[in-house]
């Protein structure tokens, strides 16, 4: 017998959580199979069966504690949102599976999941700690950071950074730029950070979660942060945003490809905007503002280089 066919078969009765009746019916439908194939199949034990679906249970609730290090920390606290707060983590899992199955063992897709679980099932929780949709929010746009592939072309590094800013400025503002695929902004009303770390150092030293602490209260206006994949290392990393510049990468966002120049004089005109043309600085003082403000998000990896633009 193919072992890719009994992989197939098996993947498919432990992924949709089948009963023995329903492998059954699933063995004799499935295409491809010869009755042969299909006799060694229904031979498999039931608690073999039980055996590979808790091994593949274990590594789902493994990838969402380690996606979701924080807020599956903090749900856990919180008795999973359950009345008795009795349930195990095993079980939040299956009830999670059961509301939004996955149609795939994509670690991204599950992300995207989890949140709409939290967000739909948890919705008494959440309104209680409003917090927690935000930090499982920022959780999963991490995991889009971590595995989002870059374009085709695009490319940054250290070297590319350092050549870009030896061009004089009428050829720097030809180059050709893309907002990176790992790129993602959100605009949270809790100082996520602070409470992230709070969550990891309770994990650290085992102390349990006290949610009237006053740092998990709404901050006084929302703020905007962004995630990359950071230069160095190339791991997600988060800096707050003022307004001008969630302003501006929210517009960068939606482009394919754009100049350097287009995305200067973009940050330029928001600023003109909020802040008025009298209070800007003089030209070669806002150009110098500019180029920074264009350094520090090409050091973050906010944008690739398209192309061969960087030589």
């Amino acid at each position: 017998m193919s072992l890719v066919q009994v992989q197939r078969v098996i993947g498919r009765a432990i992924h949709n959580q089948v009963n023995r009746t329903a492998f059954e019916l699933l063995v004799r439908d499935f295409p491809g199979l010869s009755p042969a194939e299909r006799e060694d199949l229904l031979a498999i034990p039931q608690q073999s069966l039980r055996a590979y679906q808790s091994d593949h249970y274990s590594a789902e609730e493994n990838m969402l504690a380690w996606g979701f290090t924080t807020s599956f920390f903090a749900l856990e606290q919180l008795g999973f949102g359950t009345d008795s707060g009795s349930e195990t983590s095993r079980e939040f899992v299956l009830r999670f599976r059961r509301s939004h199955p996955p149609l795939s063992h994509s670690v991204r897709e599950m992300a995207e999941l989890f949140v709409e679980f939290v967000k739909e099932d948890l919705a008494s929780l959440v309104s209680s700690h409003p917090w927690l949709l935000e930090l499982a929010e920022m959780e999963r746009l991490e995991i889009q950071s971590l595995y989002g592939a870059d374009k085709p072309g695009g490319h940054i590094q250290k070297q590319d950074i350092a050549a870009l800013f030896e061009k004089t400025v009428e050829e720097l503002f030809l180059v050709e730029l893309m907002p990176a695929d790992g790129l993602h902004l959100m605009h949270p009303r809790h100082d996520l950070a602070l409470i992230k770390s709070h969550l990891l150092e309770l994990m650290e030293e085992d102390k349990t979660l006290d949610p009237k602490l006053s740092l998990f209260a709404p901050l006084a206006q929302t703020t905007s942060m962004a995630v990359a994949r950071h230069l160095e290392g190339l791991e997600p990393r988060w800096f707050d945003l003022d307004e001008n510049e969630a302003l501006v990468l929210g517009w960068a966002q939606k482009q394919d490809r754009l100049s350097t120049e287009a995305l200067i004089e973009t940050w330029v005109q928001t600023r003109e905007d909020r802040e008025g043309a009298v209070a800007l600085p003089s030209e070669d003082i806002l150009l110098a503002q500019a180029l920074s403000q264009l350094s520090t998000w090409l050091k973050r990896r906010y944008f690739l280089l398209a192309g061969d633009d960087s030589g």
